[in-house]
């Protein structure tokens, strides 16, 4: 981010492509820079702007214009741009030729594959800044010192001949660890590993032959042993009437950690996705990755069992066994162990220098045993927040973790917690679909399985057993199914299904009619399972479909003996009680004959007509009773 005095810059950008222009313009609009960008497409329109009267507060040049191109058209722009910082903008990987154009007088080179706004952004300040402290550094001692020691980035002087430390400011000393009085006993060779020898003697190399300004990208050492990768641009200068260097250090530590860890992240990605890849071979190459990223270092991944318990999923190379089966087994409330207190606080817990911190007194001869200095414990947590278990790192080297690791440990515990979730859906998912064939070979019911996000359905082979289909007759597409569904029931089953989905409820039963292979229709009882994701949309629908046929065809004939039974009851109560009563009165008048005019033989004839009419009933009867049981 530039300063505010660095606002409403006015550049030129030297560009013969126009599709790269409107790159550019708006990579300034994406990292919303306040600039006036005034754009030529050849050398000689760029020496007419940089000639007039226009000033500009830098130049960004690419390398190849229709009318001059690499080493002379730098050699030109550089001429005559004088105070105004000069940035190449080139599509040539080589990055020697890289550093030949800053010791041309470029203040910087940006490779196009690489360029994004907050690269371009930073260069542009940093280019500034650059420039300005070479100005300020020859017109003013006093605003040099102000510069140099308030810059947030670290800087040095040193002499270009004894490489001897001359001046450092405070974001140096606060990099490096060592005071300003330290720093002054001290030449840049100590700033470097042993084994870097080759890197001084190119800078000698360099120094001897006054280049004005160059980049090299070196790794140095601070202080506490810790190494870091180190931008370098160096810069000549008259210090203290000796000739001497101005150093900008950037730290590019975690840039390439970042870089390299993406990259891993990339194929431990493309392994998991190989099925002829076991799990524990994708972990065991994260693991044994990522402890080279950090070196002197070995690492573990812990999960949860069932039980609260901690188990070792994966243990580092180089991590002793003896050492786990000190936290195997474990529960998780058992917060003696950083691993298992990161667990139960769901944070990262950092312990620094284990001799000597009171907190793990506890833990001083474990540590010691196995020459663990420090360590830094984050929890793995699943999409939706459960912690699945932790991943640690121990240091046997150093005490102190940097930030930047930090950050990087809880980027792959973030990166585990995907892998570990996927891998554990997947385990459960391959059980459940284990079980479900179990079940659909062991049923003689129609297991149906609804796709519902991509409408297809797939069949037991109750599809074919149960309504007498071949395979080439049943297709995966819903309308299939739908249309097999007798017409009178389809809106009926419609219906239930939109209430279901709309309810987000899980169950259902229907009873409806499926149309056979030969023409016919079964009587169906579906039973169903609905799932939903997490926003509550149904995606999946799984049920068993049983034919009741025969049931409905009992009921049915069921229905018709309770008929036949009532008609019987009717006929009991009703119609025999017609002769019956007749009989019976006609008894009554025998016994109270008297010959008085009544005729005895046709009261006997009635007594018989009557009897043969209950006669004629009561067989009626039976012979009702005789088909309800044959039914």
């Amino acid at each position: 981010m530039l300063n505010q005095q660095n606002r409403n810059l006015k550049i030129l950008l030297i560009e013969d492509n126009s599709g790269d222009q409107i790159l550019i313009k708006e990579y300034f609009d994406e990292a919303k820079f306040d600039c006036n960008l005034i754009c030529v497409d050849s050398l000689k329109s760029a020496l007419i702007k940089i000639n007039s009267d226009e000033k500009f507060d830098i130049i960004l040049l690419d390398l190849s214009l229709p009318d001059a191109n690499g080493k002379e058209l730098i050699s030109k722009i550089v001429d005559i741009a004088g105070a105004i910082p000069v940035i190449v903008l080139t599509g040539y990987l080589d990055k020697d030729f890289g550093a030949q154009t800053i010791s041309m007088g470029v203040s910087d080179y940006l490779l196009k594959d690489e360029l994004d706004p907050s690269r371009l952004v930073k260069s542009i300040s940093y280019s500034i800044e650059r420039k300005k402290i070479k100005i300020l550094l020859q017109e003013s001692e006093e605003k040099y010192r102000q510069i140099f020691n308030y810059s947030p980035t670290p800087m040095w002087v040193y002499d270009a001949k004894s490489l001897k430390f001359l001046n450092v400011n405070k974001a140096a000393i606060e990099q490096f660890g060592y005071s300003f009085e330290e720093f002054l006993t001290m030449s840049i060779s100590d700033l470097r590993t042993k084994d870097d020898l080759k890197s001084l003697e190119e800078i000698k190399k360099l120094n001897k032959t006054n280049t004005e300004s160059y980049l090299i990208y070196n790794e140095l050492v601070k202080k506490n042993g810790n190494k870091i990768k180190a931008e370098i641009n160096s810069v000549e200068i008259i210090y203290e009437n000796k000739k001497a260097r101005l150093v900008l250090c950037n730290d590019i530590t975690q840039k390439e950690l970042n870089e390299k860890i993406l990259e891993l992240e990339n194929k431990i990605f493309e392994m998991n996705a190989n099925p002829t890849i076991s799990f524990s071979k994708v972990l065991e190459k994260l693991v044994s990755n990522f402890e080279t990223l950090i070196p002197d270092t070995f690492c573990t991944i812990l999960k949860i069992e069932k039980d609260n318990t901690i188990k070792s999923l994966l243990r580092g190379n180089s991590i002793p066994k003896e050492f786990l089966e000190l936290i195997e087994g474990k529960t998780v409330d058992m917060i003696e162990y950083p691993c298992n207190l990161a667990i139960a606080q769901s944070e990262t817990v950092i312990v620094e220098d284990f001799e000597n911190n009171k907190r793990w007194n506890h833990l001083i001869e474990v540590a010691s045993k196995f020459k663990i200095k420090g360590c830094v414990a984050t929890p793995i947590k699943s999409s939706w927040g459960k912690i699945l278990g932790s991943f640690i790192l121990y240091y046997y080297k150093k005490s102190k973790p940097e930030s930047y690791e930090i950050a990087l440990i809880e980027r792959v515990a973030g990166f585990l917690g995907i892998i570990l979730e996927n891998h554990f859906n997947l385990n459960e998912i391959t059980l459940t679909n284990h079980k479900y064939e179990i079940l659909a070979k062991a049923t003689s019911d129609t297991i149906w399985d609804w796709d519902i996000l991509n409408d297809t359905m797939k069949y037991n082979n109750g599809i074919f057993q149960m309504f007498g289909y071949i395979a080439n007759e049943v297709t995966d597409m819903t309308n299939w199914w739908k249309g097999k569904i007798h017409p009178e029931d389809l809106e009926n089953v419609s219906n239930h299904l939109n209430i279901l989905f709309k309810q987000k409820t899980e169950h259902l039963q229907l009873e409806y009619r499926f149309l056979c292979a030969d023409g016919k229709y079964k009587y169906i009882l579906d039973r169903a399972f609905a799932i939903y994701d997490k926003a509550g949309n149904p995606i999946r629908m799984i049920g068993a479909m049983q034919d009741i046929s025969e049931q409905i065809k009992n009921i049915e004939a069921i229905k018709q003996q309770n008929l036949k039974l009532r008609e019987i009851a009717w006929t009991q109560s009703h119609i025999v009680r017609a002769p019956l009563s007749r009989i019976m009165g006609l008894v009554d008048l025998i016994n109270h004959y008297s010959q008085d005019g009544m005729n005895l033989k046709d009261i006997l004839k009635n007594i018989s007509l009557s009897a043969e009419e209950l006669d004629n009933i009561i067989r009626d009867i039976v012979n009702k009773t005789e088909q309800i049981n044959i039914k």
